[in-house]
Parts: C-alpha cells; sequence; structure tokens
C-alpha cells in the first residue's frame, strides 16, 4: 500500500510537531503502525460516514484523529487532516 500525505496533512503535522515532540512521536509510530498493519488494535480504525467516499479515520491518541481517504483499487492511502476530534470530526 503506498501512502500519501496532503498539504495541509503535512503542514498542520509540522505545526504540532514544533508545540509538542512527544505528540509527533506518537504520530510517527501511529503511522508505522498503519504501514505495517492497517487493522493495528491500536489504530481504532473506523470508516466515516461522509458524502465522500471511502473516508477513514485513525486515532493518535484519546483526542487526535487522522482523516485519510482509502482508494482501494488503487492500493494508495491519502492522509488529509489532522488534528483534534472537534477540528477534523467538522
Amino acid at each position: 500500500m503506498k501512502i500519501k500525505f496532503s498539504k495541509v496533512f503535512e503542514n498542520k503535522l509540522k505545526k504540532l510537531g514544533k508545540r509538542d515532540k512527544k505528540l509527533l512521536e506518537k504520530i510517527e509510530k501511529k503511522i508505522g503502525f498503519f504501514s505495517n498493519n492497517v487493522n493495528h488494535p491500536s489504530l481504532r480504525l473506523h470508516k466515516l460516514e461522509s458524502t465522500i467516499e471511502n473516508l477513514w479515520s485513525v486515532s493518535i491518541d484519546r483526542k487526535m484523529r487522522m482523516i485519510f481517504v482509502w482508494d482501494e483499487n488503487e492500493n494508495v492511502v491519502y492522509f488529509t487532516d489532522i488534528g483534534s476530534h472537534e477540528q477534523v470530526y467538522r
């Protein structure tokens, strides 16, 4: 599976990393889990109800989420947003 990141995702990740190095480490760890096993229990992977087809979420911790679109035909995951529950589920 190929993993890609949107500019929005990359910019938010950069800002988060500057504010909180431990959070950045958690995020990197979760991306590693995801790339090795999308069904890793700590990711709490779930599909979102949305007008956007194949929109999914994984948990970083109790507050933070990563949102992505999964193109199963092309076997590509495109991370589009990262932030608190309130920020990404608006």
